[in-house]
């Protein structure tokens, strides 16, 4: 694990539990660790160059070509709620009703296993703009980890649903 994603949020290493586990990618925006259930990552990616889209929408990063591939680049900051970073370039890569995405984040942690069943709801004073895409909140040893629904990403109400 790199040092600029350790911290108050970072998991702590135990010994597997008993019962059905799930691994998550985990990244970050900002100082927030996030996690993703690791069978929608495609792969992860460095994209130096994101071409823009005239007239998109402000949470559309822009396309990238992708091994021949056109792929389009949803800023993850913006959907939730932070200003863009022009010098961020990790992709994660994912699949969407056979269309192919990119999620731009600011860095990528580590692959954790977790229980399954340790997913909580989202408290009630989490911002909306987080909640709208979050399947819930797990806690670990050292803070809280929210994790992504990617279903709730491609909603209407979360506002990034393709057209």
């Amino acid at each position: 694990m790199s040092a600029a994603c350790s911290g108050p949020a970072a998991a702590t290493a135990a010994a597997p539990e008993a019962g059905p586990r799930l691994k998550l990618v985990t990244v970050r925006i900002g100082e927030q660790r996030i996690g993703i259930p690791i069978d929608k990552v495609r792969d992860v990616f460095m994209a130096p160059v994101i071409a823009a889209v005239p007239l998109a929408p402000p949470h559309v990063a822009g396309l990238v070509n992708l091994r021949g591939k056109i792929v389009t680049v949803l800023s993850l900051r913006t959907v939730m709620g932070y200003p863009p970073r022009p010098e961020a370039q990790t992709v994660i890569g994912l699949d969407w009703q056979a269309e192919a995405f990119g999620l731009l984040v600011d860095r990528v942690c580590e692959v954790i296993d977790v229980a399954a069943d340790s997913l909580e709801h989202n408290p009630p004073n989490l911002d909306s703009r987080w909640s709208t895409v979050s399947a819930g909140i797990r806690r670990q040893k050292d803070g809280l980890l929210l994790q992504l629904d990617i279903a709730k990403l491609f909603q209407p109400s979360a506002g990034t649903a393709p057209s």
